[in-house]
């Protein structure tokens, strides 16, 4: 936390979270689009998609929200 920083319309979009990103990022897993192999990690320890990866990503993400929301 920071000081100044807007909570209220974080704790608001908490909530959309677990259904549409933790369902997302599951599904991915599960049908083998995202592997172990497409994260690398860095310097201080943390783990970042590659960029081939994350374009899989950004495009499974983009249409999860259209179908979410249009259909």
């Amino acid at each position: 936390m920071r000081y100044g920083r807007q909570s209220l319309p974080l704790d608001l979009v908490e909530e959309f979270r677990h259904p549409v990103i933790d369902g997302l990022v599951q599904t991915l897993v599960n049908t083998e689009s995202i592997k172990e192999d497409d994260f690398h990690k860095e310097n201080n320890g943390a783990f970042f998609l590659n960029r081939e990866a994350f374009k899989r990503f950004l495009t499974a993400y983009e249409e999860r929200m259209e179908k979410l929301f249009l259909d």
